[in-house]
C-alpha cells in the first residue's frame, strides 16, 4: 500500500513539471490499461484501495495535470483557454447532474460513477485545451497514438491467428467467457453459444477494442488519402488493413456500421472538396447500390443463415438488445425528469446494483439518468461539436493540421453513432484518445470559433 501510494505521490508530481510528457504517458500507456491493471492485479495480490490506487492511475495523472491549470490560472489571473459556446453547454449539463444528485438524494458512491462515465471525457476535453500545443508536439501525440494502435492491432491479430484462445489466463485473467462483477476480465469472449471467439487484445473486451480502433483507423485513411509519397502510401496502406483485419475479428457489429459510415462520410466529403455536384451523386448511388447488393448476398447464399445467424444477429443477442432500448424508453416516458446521476449503464455496475439498467445506447442513459431535458442539451452538446469540428476544416489551412482535423471530425460522427448502440464513452481508452484529440484540434481554432458564435 505504502508503494502505491508513493507510486501515486510520483504520477502527480511528475504531470505537474512535465504536463506535455504526462499527456504522451496518457495516450502511449491506455490502450493497454485494461491488460496492465490486470496483470499488476494478480501479481502483486492487489485488494480493496490498493487495487483502486492501481486502478486510478489515469485519473492520478488528470489530477496532477489539474493542479499545474489551477496553479497557472492562480498565476496568470486568467481562464486556460478560449470559453466557446459549447463549454457553457456542457457546464449546464453539468449543474444539471449535480441538480439530479441532490434532488433524488443518490448515494454518493453511485453519483462518483455517474459523473466519471458521464463527464470525463469532457475533463479530458478541457484539460486538452488548457496547453498550448505546437505542432511538433501535435505530431508526436498523433504518432503516439497510431503506434500504441499498431501494438494493439498485432496482438489483436497474434489471437486470432496463433494465439490459444485462453492465452491471457495465464496473465491474471478468468477463465469465463463473460464479463461478471468482482471478478477478473474473461480470457476471450464467443459469439452466443457458437465456438467463434471475439478478439479483444489488450482492451477491455471485444466491443472496446472495435471502438478504440476506429480512431486510429480513421486518422491513417485521412493521411493516406492525401499522402503524395508512394513510400507513405505503401505504409499506411498496410497500416490501416492491419487494423481493418484486427477490427473485423472484434466481431463488433457497432464497429462495423461505424466504420462503413465513416467511409462513406470520408468519401463523400473528400469528393464533395475536388469533384462537382453531378460525380457527388453517383458516388452516393453507386455506394447504395453495393450496400443492398452485399446484404442481398449474405441473406440469399447457401451460408448466408449460418453467417446472419453467428455474425449479424449474434445467435438471439438482438432480441436481448431490442428488450433493454424498450426498457429505457419505457423509463424515460414514466420519469421524464431522469432517475437521477449514476442510475444507469456502467456506473449502476460499479455500485454492484443487482437491477443495472443497461440502456446498449449512450443517448438512452443520459436520457434515463438526467430525464428529457438532459438528453436534449447532451443533443446540443454534440450538435456544436460537429459544428466546431466542421468549421476547423476552413480554418487550418496547413495540410498536418487540415487532415487532422479531418480525422476528428468523421472520428466524431463514427463514434456518435457507435453511441447508438453502445456505452462507447465509458471506455476509457476510446474515451481519453479521441477527447484528447477534440481538445487539441479545438484549441488551434479556438480564438476563430468563439468570433464566429
Amino acid at each position: 500500500m505504502i508503494i502505491l501510494v508513493i507510486f501515486a505521490l510520483a504520477l502527480i508530481i511528475f504531470s505537474f513539471l512535465k504536463p506535455k510528457w504526462a499527456f504522451y504517458l496518457l495516450l502511449a500507456l491506455i490502450p493497454f490499461h485494461a491488460f496492465l491493471f490486470t496483470t499488476f492485479n494478480e501479481l502483486l495480490n492487489l485488494t480493496g484501495r490498493s487495487s483502486q490506487i492501481l486502478a486510478s492511475w489515469k485519473e492520478i495523472i488528470m489530477f496532477g495535470l489539474i493542479l499545474r491549470i489551477l496553479w497557472q490560472i492562480v498565476k496568470t489571473r486568467k481562464p486556460p483557454f478560449k470559453i466557446l459556446f459549447v463549454d457553457k453547454i456542457i457546464a449546464l449539463l453539468f449543474l444539471l447532474g449535480i441538480s439530479t444528485m441532490i434532488f433524488f438524494l443518490i448515494p454518493l458512491k453511485s453519483a462518483f460513477w455517474g459523473f466519471r462515465f458521464d463527464f470525463e471525457m469532457f475533463l479530458i476535453y478541457f484539460l486538452a485545451r488548457s496547453y498550448v500545443w505546437k505542432k511538433p508536439e501535435i505530431q508526436k501525440s498523433v504518432l503516439i497514438i497510431l503506434s500504441s494502435a499498431m501494438i494493439v492491432a498485432l496482438f489483436a491479430l497474434l489471437q486470432a491467428w496463433f494465439l490459444p484462445a485462453d492465452f491471457l489466463t495465464h496473465f491474471g485473467y478468468s477463465s469465463g467467457v463473460n464479463w461478471q462483477q468482482a471478478i477478473a476480465l474473461p480470457a476471450y469472449q464467443t459469439i452466443g453459444a457458437s465456438n467463434v471467439v471475439r478478439m479483444q487484445s489488450f482492451l477491455a473486451g471485444p466491443n472496446q477494442l472495435g471502438s478504440y480502433l476506429l480512431i486510429p483507423i480513421f486518422i491513417s485513411l485521412v493521411y493516406l488519402i492525401s499522402a503524395k509519397s508512394n513510400k507513405l502510401k505503401l505504409l499506411l496502406t498496410v497500416y490501416c488493413l492491419l487494423l481493418i483485419f484486427s477490427l473485423f475479428y472484434t466481431y463488433s457489429r457497432s464497429a462495423w456500421l461505424a466504420f462503413a459510415a465513416g467511409l462513406v462520410v470520408l468519401i463523400l466529403i473528400k469528393i464533395k472538396q475536388r469533384y462537382p455536384l453531378k460525380t457527388f451523386l453517383i458516388t452516393m448511388s453507386a455506394i447504395f447500390v453495393v450496400l443492398i447488393g452485399l446484404l442481398i448476398f449474405i441473406q440469399y447464399q447457401p451460408f448466408g443463415i449460418k453467417f446472419a445467424d453467428v455474425y449479424i444477429n449474434h445467435q438471439g443477442s438482438n432480441l436481448e438488445r431490442f428488450s433493454r432500448l424498450q426498457a429505457s424508453f419505457e423509463t424515460i416516458i414514466k420519469t421524464p425528469w431522469g432517475l437521477g446521476i449514476g442510475q444507469a449503464g456502467q456506473a449502476q455496475l460499479h455500485s454492484m446494483s443487482a437491477t443495472a439498467l443497461i440502456s446498449e445506447n449512450w443517448y438512452l442513459q443520459i436520457g434515463v439518468e438526467l430525464g428529457i431535458l438532459g438528453l436534449i442539451i447532451y443533443l446540443l452538446v454534440i450538435y456544436h461539436f460537429l459544428k466546431n469540428l466542421w468549421q476547423t476544416l476552413k480554418f487550418l489551412t496547413g495540410k498536418f493540421g487540415h487532415d487532422l482535423s479531418l480525422a476528428v471530425f468523421s472520428g466524431f460522427i463514427v463514434l456518435s453513432l457507435h453511441a447508438m448502440f453502445l456505452h462507447t464513452w465509458s471506455d476509457i481508452s476510446t474515451a481519453l484518445t479521441f477527447w484528447f484529440l477534440v481538445g487539441l484540434i479545438l484549441t488551434q481554432t479556438s480564438t476563430k470559433l468563439q468570433k464566429s458564435t
